[in-house]
């Protein structure tokens, strides 16, 4: 397939506040994300879900009920003549050209539950299949003053549907149906075809939250409202802040990428809120929604500062809240690292939050700090523990391959970094005695820190299984989180992690492996056993900083800048030896750190450790 302008085969074409997208669907697109894992991946894991591997374009969902079942509505084939024929593509940031030797059909976005399908040419029509690959999809016509539209349900496992609604603006449409056994109730094959009338046809494909769609009929204006998009996005790409010039295109994909990403309210989602991706697994996760609010607020505050207190909507009794959240999903399976103290005390460097901003952060923040000081330290050593390797954002990380219960340096310089930052807002509310309690903590916590997991002969950082006491090595850049604490960190800690990070094999031409490259367990294309992952770039560029490393740090950032230059995939992860990008594309926490690295550290004054 070719595909002009913005491929659509890892970059979705969306609009702002929209929960679904069209892509261009590659026969590996699933197995090619899911098979990554690991040799048996496709077998454990894509096998057992009916991901489509037909080739084509498709609208696409990216609610929760659909993730591991039928992402896909419909698929769009071009038709000449009544017979599928072959087309190119030809793809902006606001409409989609699907090009045909009889004419060309677009598709663009009225609003963000409204896709607008137009085709000129003689003869030209569209196939839209809704019942895929033996899935279940039945359709009802509803008469209305307006005329008739078709009410197409999905049904996806047992009990979740999904509606969406089709009016003909201009065109002949007929249906093709076989409904199981009569019954009226499953229907088999949910064909739709919509034909020219005069050498053209339009029509609109609506995203359903309720039972009825009220007012289907238009007038619709496919002109107009490609503009309106195009100018949407321009305004949201033009407010972005300056970088070099050298990154000025791929800077204008990343606000696509933000842009699109955002989905409008719905069911646990109360605000306005950015998915990760809307490519595979499209939620929104901690750790991630907080890294992509510092990466926003230049740009949107508004839209950031959402982004801080979405999964807050959801805190519970004890303070903690879900690791992940979608429209229909709120999951507590695991929690994630709280770094949000670090992102704000960063907003803070350069935004003046409001009194009632700081009043709502430090009530949320502290509660949620307080949760892990009192249900995550089930040793009582001072220091709190993950359970999981996925409750670290780190997922298959190396010191969590045999232990569950882990005592890691990373965790803690996130806590003391936020109780820093809630010492810092406390302070500008005028709330002393909390400052000053946050400061003691902190305090407390660096020297637990230190005694705790760090050698007192090589001043090397490990981690510990909580519950026996064993140390955890391995050669992860994760353990030299740490150096985020600066001048706080003794100086025969930072020394010695620094000297292992240049001496060792962490660092290649496209950045810093998330595990030494010549680690025995070292996997180019596994997960957090290699890749280079923004996680792990960012704390160390950050740390090095502090440190008094601006060069290392600076290569660093700009190493990871330069594979998002130099790849356009916007990739979860890349191949720490080749540059190649792995996983999940259009993927916003990377894409996110790409501005925070280019707005913070790729050429910040260098401090001055002299003293210390």
């Amino acid at each position: 397939m070719n595909i002009n302008g913005l491929d659509i085969s890892y970059i979705p074409f969306t609009t702002r506040g929209s929960w679904t997208v069209v892509n261009y669907l590659k026969s590996d697109y699933y197995v090619s994300y899911f098979g990554s894992f690991g040799d048996d991946a496709h077998s454990t894991q894509a096998d057992k879900t009916p991901f489509i591997t037909t080739p084509g374009l498709y609208l696409r969902s990216v609610k929760s009920s659909v993730q591991d079942y039928n992402m896909e509505i419909t698929r769009f084939t071009p038709l000449i003549d009544g017979k599928p024929v072959e087309y190119s593509l030809d793809s902006t940031f606001s409409c989609i050209k699907i090009i045909t030797s009889a004419g060309n059909i677009q598709m663009t976005y009225q609003d963000d539950q409204t896709l607008l399908i137009k085709g000129v040419g003689k003869n030209l029509g569209l196939l839209m299949e809704y019942a895929l690959d033996g899935r279940i999809a039945y359709t009802l016509p509803v008469h209305c003053p307006e005329g008739t539209y078709y009410k197409i349900h999905h049904t996806f496992g047992s009990s979740q549907h999904d509606r969406f609604g089709l009016y003909v603006q201009k065109g002949n449409i007929s249906s093709e149906l076989e409904w199981n056994d009569h019954s009226h109730s499953t229907c088999t094959k949910c064909n739709y075809i919509c034909n020219e009338d005069n050498g053209e046809f339009l029509l609109a494909i609506h995203d359903m939250d309720r039972y009825q769609w009220p007012e289907p009929k238009g007038p619709y204006d496919f002109e107009a409202a490609e503009k309106n998009m195009n100018e949407a996005f321009q305004k949201f790409h033009h407010s972005m802040p300056v970088l070099p010039t050298e990154y000025d295109k791929i800077k204008e994909l990343i606000a696509y990428i933000f842009w699109g990403a955002v989905v409008r309210p719905l069911g646990f989602l109360k605000r306005d809120t950015v998915l990760i991706t809307k490519n595979v697994v499209c939620y929104t996760w901690g750790f991630e929604a907080w890294l992509i609010a510092l990466g926003l607020f230049e740009t949107d505050f508004q839209l950031a500062y959402d982004q801080l207190l979405t999964l807050f909507d959801s805190q519970n009794d004890i303070g903690g809240i879900p690791h992940m959240i979608g429209d229909t999903l709120q999951d507590f399976n695991h929690q994630m690292p709280p770094n949000i103290g670090y992102i704000v005390g960063k907003m803070m460097e350069r935004y003046n939050f409001s009194r009632k901003q700081l009043d709502e952060l430090y009530e949320k923040i502290s509660r949620y700090t307080w949760y892990f000081l009192n249900y995550c330290d089930s040793d009582q050593n001072g220091l709190c523990e993950y359970m999981h390797g996925n409750d670290a954002c780190n997922d298959d990380d190396i010191i969590f391959a045999a232990d569950n219960g882990v005592t890691s340096p990373d965790l803690s310089t996130y806590m003391i970094l936020q109780m820093d930052t809630l010492a810092k807002i406390a302070t500008k509310l005028g709330r002393w005695r909390e400052a000053s309690m946050w400061e003691k903590l902190s305090a407390k916590m660096v020297n637990t820190l230190v005694e705790t997991l760090f050698d007192p002969k090589t001043h090397l950082p490990f981690a510990l299984n909580t519950y026996t006491k064993k140390r955890i090595d391995g050669a992860t850049p994760l353990l030299f989180t740490p150096l985020m604490l600066g001048k706080r960190l003794p100086k025969e800690c930072r020394d010695a992690i620094i000297h292992e990070l240049k001496t060792k094999k962490y660092i290649t031409p496209y950045g810093l492996a998330s595990e030494a490259i010549d680690s025995p367990t070292y996997e180019a294309n596994g997960f957090f056993r290699g890749p280079i992952w923004w996680t792990q770039t960012l704390s160390t560029v950050d740390g090095l900083y502090k440190c008094g490393e601006p060069k290392l740090a600076r290569q660093l950032a700009k190493a990871y800048m330069d594979l998002y230059k130099n790849t356009e995939k916007m990739a979860e992860c890349y191949n720490a030896e080749t540059g190649e990008a792995l996983k999940n594309c259009g993927y916003v926490s990377g894409s996110a750190t790409f501005m925070i690295l280019g707005r913070f550290y790729l050429d910040p004054p260098v401090q001055d450790f002299s003293a210390t």
